[in-house]
């Protein structure tokens, strides 16, 4: 400030105060920019592992739900077959929840056959096969507790003819249908569980036995592409031609 007003007043100002003034004003702008600088490298690093973390999160979601089968998945017109054998027992199960007002648990057995009527579209289009292969596990196990209980209720009542007697042949046939349709999903679970985890398998071999192919023959064309290494000259030398080429010297 002094410097500028001698300037201003027409007084002469030395070339070094100029030089420490600008140097000192200078200190300013460098600090801010390191500090802006060490800023960003701190958020950069930050954003890098938000982002690779992001990536592993984004592959791992798309290696559960697009994989799919190399070999033809078996059975797929089965699935249908398994669908309408739903139908039935599931309005059932709705019934006797409405008539004794449990709507909320009446409305399980339709989620259940949506559920597999999405599965059944997705089994025939050979699209996220783990996530059938997970359905179908969790439905064998659910549908294998439901099995045990029905056999015991049953077992309890001393048998069907007990449950006859009681309820009368309508709920009597209705809970049998049920009961079936329970055991029915267990051995239909345990079986498309077992044919897509063998198909996966088969697809994994085969992507193991090409990717270690590609390797080998990767490794072959590196080989092909070396030098090969330059061979001993094995033939003695010729010393006949500096003998003669001496011998005309000597004669010349």
């Amino acid at each position: 400030m002094a410097d500028s007003a001698r300037t201003r007043r027409g007084e002469p100002v030395s070339a070094a105060e100029l030089a420490q003034v600008a140097g000192s004003s200078d200190l300013i702008p460098q600090e801010r920019m390191s500090r802006e600088h060490m800023s960003r490298e701190h958020m950069s690093q930050a954003q890098l592992m938000q982002l690779q973390a992001m990536e592993e999160l984004e592959q791992q979601a798309d290696e559960f739900w697009n994989v799919t089968s190399d070999y033809p998945l078996p059975a797929k017109n089965l699935y249908l077959v398994r669908v309408l054998l739903l139908v039935v027992p599931s309005l059932i199960v709705v019934y006797y929840f409405i008539r004794v007002t449990l709507f909320p648990i009446g409305a399980v057995p339709l989620v259940y056959l949506v559920m597999h009527i999405w599965l059944a579209m997705i089994y025939r289009a050979n699209r996220s096969v783990k996530l059938v292969l997970l359905a179908n596990v969790v439905s064998g196990v659910a549908a294998a507790i439901m099995t045990a209980f029905f056999v015991y209720a049953l077992v309890t009542v001393q048998g069907p003819q007990t449950l006859l007697d009681r309820v009368g042949m309508f709920y009597t046939v209705g809970l049998l249908t049920v009961m079936a349709s329970f055991a029915l999903e267990v051995l239909f679970s345990l079986f498309y569980s077992l044919a897509v985890r063998r198909s996966l398998r088969l697809t994994r071999q085969k992507q193991q036995s090409e990717q270690q192919g590609a390797e080998e023959q990767k490794a072959e064309e590196q080989k092909a592409e070396e030098p090969n290494p330059a061979e001993p000259n094995t033939e003695a030398p010729n010393t006949e031609e500096p003998a003669e080429a001496s011998r005309v010297a000597e004669q010349s």
